[in-house]
């Protein structure tokens, strides 16, 4: 039985053009990455469970003709708890409560000024995977994500997703990596009416390096594009995080990283 409390402390700057949204959606099993889903399942009756928090520095941000006119989102905390249990036949079972503690939000229009907090959209998974050898694990994971945010104060985004994803993992020595391929599908709206977004690719890679007996140094980077449009100028989207993962007394396990956006750019 493993019982994983990873903790996350964020400062991400953002440059950006055009519309520059970056979010931070951590792994609702916790696992070797903060992020990106590990392929292996938990056991049958194992739980897991993980709280993450994590503060964002100008995640939304509006530009007009190459220039930044708006901090639509001037900066932004977020608590996540998380929960999975495994129930057999190589699947678990998860569930994400976001909570968005606070933040300065500046939107377009008058009515939703002022600060916003609440609980954002909340994630169900179901994950599939299975072991290739001693090093190699392959699997699947489908999430669906419940709109119980309020978009208006852009705590939530509004409107019910479903994300399938292929996951891949390996192990060698002292490292280990994992990846996720993915298509997150959503109707077409309106964000902060400034912006359309719409279905978009997932792309997640993440690897670690053990560093000492307890210690794990993890880079990990997450990549979404437009569905119809990969990898379009100004909709694509980009992050790299770097953290260190300690292992505590009685199976916990500890992580503090930061990282920042090298792609920007969601909807038109």
């Amino acid at each position: 039985m493993r019982h994983v409390l990873p903790l996350l402390l964020l400062l991400l700057p953002r440059p950006a053009w055009a519309v520059d949204v970056q979010r931070f959606r951590p792994a609702i099993v916790p696992g070797g990455a903060l992020a990106v889903d590990r392929a292996l399942p938990l056991a049958f009756l194992q739980p897991a469970a993980g709280l993450y928090v994590d503060r964002a520095s100008n995640p939304l941000i509006y530009y007009h003709a190459g220039k930044k006119t708006r901090d639509v989102v001037a900066s932004r905390a977020n608590v996540v708890a998380a929960a999975a249990l495994g129930v057999g036949w190589d699947v678990d079972v998860g569930l994400a409560f976001p909570l968005v503690l606070g933040g300065e939000v500046v939107p377009p229009t008058d009515e939703f000024s002022g600060e916003a907090s609440g609980l954002s959209d909340m994630r169900l998974q179901v994950r599939w995977g299975r072991e290739l050898g001693t090093r190699y694990a392959v699997g699947s994971a489908l999430e669906a994500t419940v709109p119980s945010g309020d978009e208006r104060g852009l705590v939530g985004e509004g409107g019910f997703s479903v994300h399938p994803r292929a996951l891949g993992s390996l192990g060698y020595g002292p490292t280990f990596a994992t990846a996720s391929l993915g298509a997150l599908i959503r109707p077409e709206q309106r964000l902060a009416d400034i912006a359309t977004i719409g279905p978009e690719w997932t792309l997640c890679l993440g690897g670690g390096l053990h560093v000492q007996e307890h210690g794990s140094v993890v880079a990990e980077t997450w990549l979404t594009t437009p569905l119809v449009e990969p990898l379009a100028s100004g909709r694509s989207s980009g992050e790299l995080l770097v953290s260190y993962r300690y292992a505590l007394p009685f199976d916990l396990t500890a992580s503090a990283g930061a990282g920042f956006g090298y792609l920007s750019g969601l909807g038109s």
